[in-house]
């Protein structure tokens, strides 16, 4: 499995759901990006991918540095400086140590073949064919800056799956003009480029030391000050009052100044439809082809299909075990875990359904898996723990998995949302 290096710039989003992974104890797991043949793994210097879906366009401009890895039982600096010679072809320029973008078009950081470079460690070094790492040079004129929501990038991540639903909405990770979000609710926005003549999901990305995000004086309180620097951060976090538009934002990128879309402050009645979307991570093996589901999105809509952020939503477990926490204090986001129960002896199918309420608006989703025999210690259960969720059933069968998932599928709406209005109790 393959998880993206964290840095100080990661998304929110990203570093919950590693945080969860590496909680779950859920091996064969490293942090890094992959070149085009997956021969060798590195990781980057201050160029975040701030939408998933492993975007390769980088901004013209743009300066970079790889630190690169290969599958070889030398780790040692030495063998790096003395082996790994990185190269740079196309728009791509290389001199001591950095990589910078100097015009739009094609180009690749370049890897070599280790055992050509160090003949001398044969035997000692796995072979590592010689890979590259393409990418695509964008000018400023081409490039559009956007605000996504702070958690949608979770959806863009390699290792995460969809689950029985089959797929993610459209609407995931996609900029919005003008960005909407409920008064006094807390929202999270983070501003990102985009090619929109390409594809308004393919991010333009860029050095985040090369970047400022400039508001209004009287909204910076949205912006947290950056640890890792003296500067402010570039997302926002917080929540404004009815009747507010946030305009004149901009994003200073190598010199560019890129006008950021409105955010609109709207009344929650606006939203009228909800939807749920669980989030599980690839597991391909014999037993399962996704793991339990680690956590849950709320997308809410308004009458013309428009999504609108920061809302407030309450959530409960309506079948099944599980534990349920939130992100932190965007509720539209909460990160789940098969951990309220003990693992089973066998590969053991196990569902629940899980529901959100934005005053009479309620959705619910039900979820399914294949729990698997827990490897090494056995999982504490804490019993009196207060984020594990239950109902009376225990929901789950030691059929044979596969056969199992295809019973439960046999049901009908699983991984498909229900839609409907919470009656009044006067009614």
């Amino acid at each position: 499995m393959r998880l993206k290096r964290l840095s100080s710039k990661t998304p929110l989003a990203t570093t919950l759901i590693l945080g969860t992974i590496a909680a779950a104890g859920i091996s064969g797991c490293d942090y890094y990006e992959y070149s085009d043949n997956h021969h060798w793994s590195f990781v980057f210097d201050d160029l975040p991918d701030r939408m998933g879906f492993d975007n390769k366009r980088v901004l013209v401009g743009t300066d970079f540095s790889v630190s690169p890895g290969a599958r070889s039982t030398i780790r040692d600096q030495a063998f790096r400086d003395e082996c790994v010679v990185l190269g740079a072809s196309g728009v791509l320029e290389y001199e001591d140590g950095i990589f910078e973008v100097t015009q739009a078009g094609s180009g690749a950081v370049e890897f070599p073949a280790l055992l050509e470079a160090c003949p001398q460690f044969e035997g000692q070094l796995s072979e590592v064919p010689a890979d590259s790492w393409t990418m695509i040079g964008v000018s400023a004129d081409e490039a559009a800056a956007g605000w996504i929501n702070e958690m949608d990038p979770t959806f863009g991540l390699s290792m995460v799956s969809p689950g029985p639903a089959g797929s993610f909405p459209d609407d995931v990770a996609l900029p919005l003009s003008p960005t909407r979000v409920v008064a006094d609710g807390t929202f999270g926005l983070r501003p990102v480029l985009t090619q929109p003549s390409a594809d308004p999901r393919q991010e333009v990305r860029f050095s985040s030391s090369a970047a400022a995000l400039s508001l209004p004086a009287h909204y910076e309180y949205l912006q947290d000050t950056d640890p890792d620097a003296d500067s402010l951060s570039q997302y926002l976090l917080g929540t404004i009052p009815t009747g507010t538009r946030i305009d004149e934002a901009t994003l200073d990128v190598n010199g560019h100044a890129f006008d950021l879309p409105a955010v609109e402050a709207v009344s929650v009645d606006q939203i009228t439809s909800l939807e749920l979307v669980p989030i599980y991570l690839d597991d391909d093996t014999e037993e399962r082809e996704w793991t339990s589901p680690v956590a849950i999105a709320a997308l809410a809509r308004d009458d013309k299909g428009r999504r609108i952020f920061g809302f407030p939503v309450e959530w409960s477990v309506t079948r099944g075990n599980l534990r349920v926490a939130p992100s932190g204090e965007i509720q539209d986001f909460m990160l789940l875990e098969d951990s309220c129960r003990e693992a089973p002896d066998e590969p053991e199918a196990r569902q629940a359904t899980m529901e959100a309420a934005i005053g009479d608006l309620v959705a619910s989703v039900d979820m399914s898996w294949i729990a698997l025999p827990r490897d090494g210690e056995s999982l504490e259960i804490d019993p009196e723990d207060p984020a594990c969720q239950s109902t009376g059933c225990d929901c789950s069968t030691t059929d044979d998995p596969k056969g199992s998932v295809a019973a439960v599928l046999g049901l009908g709406l699983l991984g498909l949302v229900r839609r409907r209005r919470r009656q009044h109790a006067s009614k």
